[in-house]
């Protein structure tokens, strides 16, 4: 890089010597309204480009699929997980913009993706709040706007700026009042989607032999357009009278990272032996074939379902549909919410757990409620219901698999220790180098994870450092009950912290983890900034997957962790090549791109919790 122009905003960049290209770490460009435009115009157009592979136009016609299932076609603010998504489809100033208007009264609102999704509103009383805020009697002030923001300082130059000249710059470079009120005007052109059913597939004849199948999906993210899939699922048959015939659910191995597992629960040890969706086919095809489908915010459900049965060559979208978010609405059951929670407290049921089959039950019981009062004539089904003769038949079955208990014991015989048993240790000898040891160990630990070629070269470690066999299980043992002691410090053991210590213990092959949880020790005198904290400085780091520990009382946010990891000395890079030093895994056994990546181009990986453990930051 030979010259910067601040004003034109251009960067100028010449061949390194030796032909290699110098590495440049500049993010995405900002998105003008006329993109997202464009975008929606493609998915509610029909025509696919020459120029696209036959991966590109699968993936087109998937996103197309959710377009439609969610009613995007027809609405800009759908019901959306007992609140709503909005789809401005505008650029990142106007978007950015309408979020703080939205956050200005009150309300906790997320960009996911191309939406805002506000969780604590129904979209009427949404459409509400926008024109309060950007309608044609509001008068937005966009400077006390950009006052709103948590980050105005993102150019170099903004540390000079006094803070009210600071804020007019955010206001003018980063917001967009007047394309915020025109976002608005048209959302009350187009409308937004009502809770209210509507007749789109009319009511249901032969009315005593329909059968329902619930459905529930816990997914790696919310769009099917962005290549998120399917990592738990539940099938509930149940008949005309809402009694169930048939439980079926199953992890299922997604082939990419899991996303929010401090949402779903499943980490990727879970799903590494679980079928994948299309080694099931013949058990789902087999209990969709001829049924209605039930869900809860039915249309998240029906899109990912779709997805997945045209990945596998099924081609029956869309799916015959009834949603218990709406039936709840005419029970006058879960209040202007609606979720499955508040649906399950006016029935007078305990709150289901938090699984696809938990939920898929839940719903069923809103279901059962709706036909002993209404019957099966009342369930307005959405899209055409197909008899079992149209439906493929496919033999593909699997076994399924279910969740492990959380925080389950390590197997009292791990790998390591059946190797240390076989191993040829020579007898201890005074003076044996267990602080080198201990350095060997805390490095091949760092992921969670002992690969058989990390544990042959721990075996080789010790033999060399000449410890014997019960000199390295105290070890083992000394080095877990240090990381007790640290997660100790502040008093307690928090969820996060418990189960990395699973993950350390069953690695290394320690048991009765609670009877050292309760062991006195003296964790006041334990120190996380340790003289490691320095070892990354200069080095390039990536994340992957959704980062679960918190800081300072709030979790751990991929912009928080960026700026904590550039604070102590390190690059952030969005993604792995082989310049990369270090991939942080929110989960050990991720099975992201990135992961695989890492692998292949030799990346040290690190945990979560130990890479916070290494810079000095505390964790929990």
């Amino acid at each position: 890089m030979i010259e910067v122009d601040d004003e034109r905003r251009v960067i100028v960049v010449v061949p390194a010597k030796g032909g290699k290209v110098p590495r440049f770490f500049g993010g995405g460009g900002e998105l003008h309204d006329e993109i997202r435009r464009r975008m929606r115009e493609i998915y509610l157009g029909e025509t696919v480009a020459a120029f696209l592979d036959a991966r590109a136009k699968v993936l087109l016609k998937q996103a197309r699929i959710a377009f439609r299932s969610f009613g995007l076609d027809r609405h800009q603010i759908i019901p959306f997980e007992g609140g709503s998504a909005y789809f401005p489809w505008k650029g990142d100033r106007v978007t950015a913009t309408l979020a703080l208007g939205i956050r200005a009264r009150g309300h906790a609102v997320e960009a996911e993706g191309q939406a805002l999704v506000v969780r604590e509103i129904p979209p009427e009383q949404l459409r509400t709040v926008l024109s309060e805020a950007f309608g044609p009697a509001a008068d937005p002030d966009p400077v006390w706007l950009a006052g709103t923001v948590k980050n105005l300082g993102t150019e170099k130059h903004h540390w000079l700026l006094d803070p009210e000249l600071l804020l007019r710059d955010c206001a003018t470079a980063r917001l967009d009042v007047v394309g915020a009120k025109a976002a608005v005007a048209e959302l009350t052109e187009v409308g937004s989607a009502t809770s209210e059913p509507a007749p789109l597939g009319g009511v249901l004849a032969n009315v005593e032999e329909t059968k329902f199948v619930v459905i529930d999906c816990e997914t790696t993210g919310l769009h099917v357009g962005a290549r998120h899939r399917i990592v738990e699922l539940a099938l509930l048959t149940t008949d005309a009278r809402g009694e169930t015939l048939d439980r079926w659910s199953t992890l299922l191995c997604p082939d990419r990272d899991l996303g929010p597992t401090g949402v779903h629960g499943i980490r990727a040890r879970e799903v590494a032996d679980a079928p994948r969706f299309g080694d099931v086919l013949g058990d789902v095809c087999e209990r969709l074939a001829g049924h209605v489908l039930v869900a809860h915010n039915a249309r998240f459900d029906q899109a990912f379902l779709e997805s997945e049965l045209a990945r596998s060559g099924v081609k029956v979208a869309p799916l015959p549909m009834v949603c218990t978010m709406e039936l709840a609405s005419r029970l006058a059951i879960g209040g202007t919410r609606r979720r499955l929670i508040d649906c399950c407290a006016s029935l007078g049921l305990a709150a289901p757990p938090h699984s696809a089959l938990g939920d898929a039950e839940a719903a069923a019981a809103i279901l059962a409620s709706y036909l002993e009062r209404y019957g099966a004539t009342g369930a307005l089904v959405k899209g055409r219901l197909r008899r079992r003769r149209e439906w493929p038949t496919d033999g593909r079955r699997a076994k399924t698999k279910g969740r492990e208990p959380a925080f389950s014991q390590p197997a009292e015989r791990s790998a390591l220790t059946d190797l240390i048993e076989r191993a040829d240790l020579p007898p201890g000898r005074d003076g044996a180098d267990e602080t080198a040891y201990m350095e060997v160990l805390q490095r091949t630990i760092e992921d969670r994870l002992l690969d058989s070629v990390e544990l042959e070269e721990l075996i080789a470690t010790a033999s060399l450092l000449g410890i014997d066999e019960q000199g390295l299980i105290r070890l083992h043992c000394d080095y877990l009950d240090h990381l007790i002691a640290i997660a100790l410090r502040d008093g307690e053991i928090t969820a996060r912290e418990r189960e990395d210590l699973y993950l350390v213990g069953e690695a290394l092959g320690v048991g009765n983890l609670e009877e050292r949880f309760e062991q006195p020790r003296a964790s006041a005198t334990v120190s996380r900034a340790t003289s490691r904290s320095t070892e990354f400085t200069g080095q390039t780091v990536c994340f992957t997957g959704a980062l679960t520990c918190r800081h300072e009382g709030e979790l751990m946010t991929r912009q928080k962790a960026t700026a904590l990891a550039t604070a102590a000395g390190l690059t952030v890079l969005p993604r792995v090549t082989k310049q990369v030093d270090l991939l942080v895994l929110a989960d050990p056994d991720s099975m992201s791109g990135k992961a695989r990546k890492a692998h292949e181009y030799g990346v040290r990986l690190i945990a979560e919790t130990a890479f916070w453990e290494m810079i000095g930051i505390e964790v929990c």
